[in-house]
């Protein structure tokens, strides 16, 4: 079976291979399962359809376990190119792009390169290619969740989370695109874990969101905060008494942070009231229902 993978991918026919493992590629060489995937994006059998993301997603993970086999480069480049391929969770299978961006400022900051252009340049006109990646781009940073500075066991480096940040707008800078740094730094710090006392968010975005003078970075983390709520849903009378829940534990965080993070606790204050309007118009829509309008 091996062999007449191996003559399938050498012929061209990297989809056809793919299929033919049937979503079962421990038996083969992670290499061989990395050129189906490769072939596929080069669109050398153009003919047939692209598999579902569900195989894509298991032939990823294959490669991903293996990949102290695969060179490094290749893989983030295979990841981001499939990056549309891999649903909508896609951040959960290329583990090796994320941890790569959020690892490497100057990929980072690449990356908002290709898909914003300068604050003060001239608009350049995408080729096709450029559009493409600039989908990726953003469909990379939109899902990205995962904190500067995390290591294989998931724990977070303080020191490297702050080096991160600064190498980040450093470069940032140098490429006239600190403000949509900032922007997307605040939106992924929205995603960091509570401290070890108990209060979000623990300590390191707490500090770097006090210490660095940037709007931006606030407004991103307080879009990053709106954001992760997801889709939500509520019984047709039931009023604001989810928001009102958020209210208060944003609140509770802002309190908690007044005298050390003074700034932070005002972004946190600012997120509570929000929600606190959001709670009196769904107050209000509720009523509205129950009386028949």
């Amino acid at each position: 079976m091996a062999f007449a993978l191996e003559r399938l991918v050498a012929c061209g026919r990297p989809l056809s291979a793919l299929r033919a493992c049937h979503g079962k590629f421990s038996p083969y060489e992670p290499e061989l399962i990395f050129r189906m995937l490769e072939g596929m994006l080069r669109g050398e059998e153009i003919e047939t359809g692209i598999p579902e993301s569900y195989y894509i997603q298991r032939a990823l993970e294959f490669v991903e376990k293996n990949s102290d086999q695969i060179d490094h480069q290749r893989l983030v480049g295979l990841e981001f190119a499939l990056v549309r391929l891999l649903g909508f969770q896609g951040e959960h299978h290329a583990k090796t792009l994320y941890h790569a961006i959020m690892s490497q400022p100057e990929l980072f900051v690449e990356l908002l390169c290709i898909l914003y252009r300068p604050s003060n340049g001239e608009p350049r006109e995408p080729d096709e290619g450029l559009k493409v990646a600039a989908h990726n781009a953003w469909q990379v940073l939109h899902h990205c969740k995962r904190q500067p500075g995390t290591d294989s066991d998931d724990s977070i480096d303080p020191a490297k989370f702050s080096a991160f940040v600064a190498e980040a707008r450093r470069l940032a800078t140098e490429q006239d695109r600190l403000v949509v740094c900032d922007i997307r730094l605040g939106e992924i710090m929205a995603y960091a874990p509570e401290g070890a006392d108990g209060i979000w968010p623990f300590d390191p975005v707490r500090d770097a969101l006090e210490t660095t003078d940037s709007v931006e970075l606030h407004r991103g983390f307080s879009t990053g905060c709106f954001n992760k709520r997801g889709v939500h849903s509520r019984g047709m009378f039931d009023g604001g008494e989810q928001e009102r829940g958020l209210a208060a534990y944003y609140r509770r965080q802002a309190d908690a942070l007044e005298a050390s993070h003074p700034k932070l606790a005002a972004t946190l204050a600012g997120l509570a009231r929000s929600y606190d309007k959001d709670g009196l118009v769904e107050d209000l829509e509720a009523r509205l229902r129950r009386e028949g309008h």
